[in-house]
C-alpha cells in the first residue's frame, strides 16, 4: 500500500506505512519537553511515545490496540561508525604493524559519507516543509511521496544502518582477478556484510552469524565451504597452509588478530565419516549453513553471494563489518598478497 503522510502544524509530516499481519509502521519527529533539551532514551517513556504520536496525527484520531516495537535515534550511528573505522586502523598501525597508509584511508572513506549524509539531511529537509528538494524533480511516474518514502525509508534508514554505505575499490577493499566485480559478485569489497543464522558444530546449536564475529579489531575469515564431499580436498589443502611460513595467519598474529569460520552446507549427521574434519579444523570453528537442522540450507551461502554448487569461496571482513576481499577457495593464498598490501 506504500507510506502514507500526515501534515501537521505542531510535528510537520508524520508518516505511516502499513504492514502485513495489520500493523502500522509510524515515524514522526519527537519533540523534547524543553527547548534545547538533549534526545536520549533514557528520558523516552513509551506513554510520551504513544501521547506524541496521536498528537502528532491530529487533526485525525490514532488509537493503539499494542506497541510491537519502537526505537529512537539522533544519528548516532554514523558518528560511531567514523569513529570504528578510524579506531580499527589507528590499532593495526601501532599494534599490528600495518603501513601509514592504512590511516589515510579513514579520510578516503567517510568524507563521502559525509557529504552523502549532509545531502540527505538537506532533502529531508526539503520534503518536511512539503517542498521539492533544489535540483531535483519527482520524475517520470513518480510522486512526493514516493521520493520522499525513498530519500527517508530507503536512502536515510541504510545509511544509519551502513547497508547504504559503499566505499571504493582500494588495497583495502580489493577484487581478486578471477573475480571481477559484477552483480553477481554481492556484497562485494567495500560494502557491509550480512548477518545470517548457522548451526554451530558439533552441537549443532542455532545462532546468529554476527554473534560469531564480534568486533575487538580482528578480520573475519569466512570460509563458505560449500559441499564437504565435493570440497574436502580444497579445505583441506587451506588449513595445511594456514600454518606455513607465507600465510597470513602466521605472518600477522594468528588468532590474536584473525578469527576464521568454516561454513559448510554438509550437515554433520550426513558426513562421512571418512572426511577428517576435526584433524585439519584444529581450534578453528565449523558451522552448517541452516537454520535448523531440517530447516533450508545455504540461506548465509546466498546472502555472501556464494554459489552453493560451486568450489567454494572465502570472504575476507574488516574489523568494523565491511567486506575487504574475497576469493574462490582454491586460490586460497591470493589473502596472503591481499594483507601483504598494507602489512609490514
Amino acid at each position: 500500500m506504500g507510506t502514507r503522510q500526515v501534515q501537521n502544524e505542531e510535528y510537520g509530516t508524520t508518516m505511516y506505512m502499513p504492514l502485513d499481519g495489520g500493523a502500522t509502521r509510524i515515524g514522526f519527529p519527537i519533540r523534547l519537553d524543553k527547548e534545547g533539551g538533549v534526545l536520549d532514551r533514557s528520558n523516552i517513556t513509551v506513554e510520551s511515545l504513544i501521547e506524541q504520536a496521536k498528537r502528532s496525527f491530529a487533526p485525525y484520531e490514532l488509537h493503539f490496540k499494542e506497541l510491537q516495537w519502537w526505537t529512537a535515534y539522533r544519528g548516532m550511528n554514523l558518528g560511531i561508525m567514523d569513529s570504528h573505522n578510524l579506531a580499527w586502523k589507528i590499532f593495526w598501525y601501532e599494534r599490528k604493524g600495518a603501513k601509514a597508509d592504512i590511516l589515510d584511508t579513514y579520510q578516503q572513506e567517510r568524507k563521502c559519507v559525509a557529504e552523502e549524509v549532509i545531502s540527505i539531511d538537506q532533502k529531508l529537509a526539503r520534503f518536511t516543509a512539503n517542498k521539492i528538494p533544489k535540483n531535483s524533480s519527482t520524475g517520470l511516474n513518480s510522486t512526493f511521496a514516493k521520493e520522499l518514502n525513498y530519500a527517508f525509508f530507503v536512502k536515510n534508514w541504510a545509511f544509519t544502518m551502513g547497508t547504504g554505505i559503499e566505499y571504493t575499490e582500494s588495497f583495502l577493499n580489493s577484487f581478486d582477478d578471477g573475480m571481477p566485480p559484477g552483480e553477481n559478485s554481492w556484497p562485494r569489497p567495500g560494502q557491509r556484510g550480512p548477518d545470517g543464522w548457522l548451526l554451530k558444530y558439533p552441537k549443532l546449536q542455532r545462532i546468529q552469524l554476527f554473534m560469531e564475529m564480534p568486533q575487538i579489531g580482528c578480520f573475519h575469515i569466512l570460509v563458505f565451504a560449500g559441499d564437504l564431499g565435493r570440497n574436502i580436498n580444497s579445505l583441506q589443502s587451506f588449513a595445511g597452509h594456514l600454518h606455513s611460513d607465507q600465510a597470513f595467519w602466521e605472518r600477522y598474529g594468528r588468532d590474536e588478530s584473525f578469527k576464521i569460520l568454516f561454513i559448510t552446507l554438509t550437515m554433520t549427521n550426513h558426513v562421512d565419516k571418512s572426511l577428517p574434519i576435526d584433524t585439519f579444523l584444529g581450534a578453528h570453528a565449523l558451522y552448517v549453513d541452516a537454520q535448523e537442522p531440517d530447516g533450508a540450507i545455504g540461506a548465509c551461502h546466498k546472502r555472501y553471494g556464494v554459489d552453493v554448487e560451486g568450489q567454494g569461496e572465502i570472504v575476507v571482513v574488516r574489523p568494523d563489518g565491511w567486506l575487504g576481499y574475497r576469493v574462490g577457495l582454491d586460490n586460497y593464498d591470493n589473502i596472503d598478497k591481499y594483507f601483504e598490501k598494507f602489512m609490514l
